[in-house]
């Protein structure tokens, strides 16, 4: 008798059901010019405490303080001679208020640049609300961000600040330009390519992942304020107090312009406003 051969299931797949309804795209694209136009300015401004940074945003065009301190409380603007315009905060404001402030788009109505000075003090801010909203693992709530163990706490304080960015896309979209002010620092780079550096910028979260470089990414332009005349010799630094914005980067310090090519332009005296001629050329 002849032994029949065995049965070997089919190994062939069934092919997979049509997706649901709610899943199918049917919003219509189209191609268009990629210009930004009516949007504003993304703008980074970073530098040492006393180097002028708050009275150069005072002469961007139409300028409202989110003022996050009081270092602008006795600066006028150097064009008018004006009291700066700001956000009035409650006593104990925190960082939900920030975020209300922002939101808030008729308070901008009359107004074309929104400066936040300083993210550096907004970072602050962001670690409150990481403490107040992520508790540790039994409950309990965190006395630091070093609390949460490895890195977890700084992984929490990146989404917060992440979480802004929309907020002031927001405004951008509206026709506002966004400037945030920072204090400067100097951060360790890690290059698979050389040995570490150090490099100057913004005062925010270097570490891993950095917040400082999330920042720096999301801007146009990232304009560092520093002396103009600076030599050294025999380990002895002198020159002058000109000072200069640097908008194109070296090796040693953060920088950048997707808008204005000059690498360097003078910051001669406070009603000096030539970065935002360069930037917004008369008539655009």
């Amino acid at each position: 008798m002849a032994i029949k051969p065995p049965i070997i299931p089919s190994t062939k797949r069934k092919a997979p059901p049509p997706p649901p309804d709610d899943t199918i795209v049917t919003t219509k694209f189209k191609v268009g010019k990629w210009t930004g136009e009516k949007e504003g300015e993304r703008v980074i401004i970073y530098a040492d405490t006393g180097m002028g940074k708050t009275t150069l945003c005072a002469t961007s065009p139409k300028p409202v303080f989110v003022g996050l301190d009081e270092g602008g409380r006795k600066i006028k603007n150097p064009l008018t001679g004006d009291d700066l315009a700001h956000i009035e905060f409650p006593e104990g404001f925190g960082y939900p208020d920030i975020v209300a402030a922002l939101q808030q788009f008729d308070l901008y109505d009359h107004f074309d640049t929104v400066v936040v000075d300083t993210i550096t003090l907004l970072e602050g801010y962001a670690v409150a609300q990481v403490l107040d909203k992520f508790p540790l693992k039994g409950g309990q709530r965190p006395i630091s961000i070093e609390s949460y163990g490895w890195k977890q706490g700084y992984r929490h304080l990146y989404e917060v600040m992440r979480n802004m960015l929309p907020v002031f896309d927001a405004l951008i979209r509206r026709g506002k330009n966004v400037v945030l002010v920072a204090q400067g620092t100097d951060h360790r780079v890690t290059s698979s390519s050389s040995d570490d550096f150090i490099r100057s910028g913004p005062r925010l979260y270097g570490g891993r992942p950095s917040i400082e470089a999330l920042y720096c990414e999301w801007a146009d332009d990232v304009i560092k304020i520093d002396y103009f005349n600076t030599v050294v010799k025999d380990k002895k630094i002198g020159g002058d107090t000109t000072r200069a914005l640097y908008l194109q980067p070296e090796v040693w310090f953060r920088a950048k312009s997707r808008t204005i090519h000059e690498p360097v332009i003078t910051f001669h005296s406070p009603a000096d406003d030539s970065l935002w001629k360069f930037m917004f050329p008369e008539g655009e």
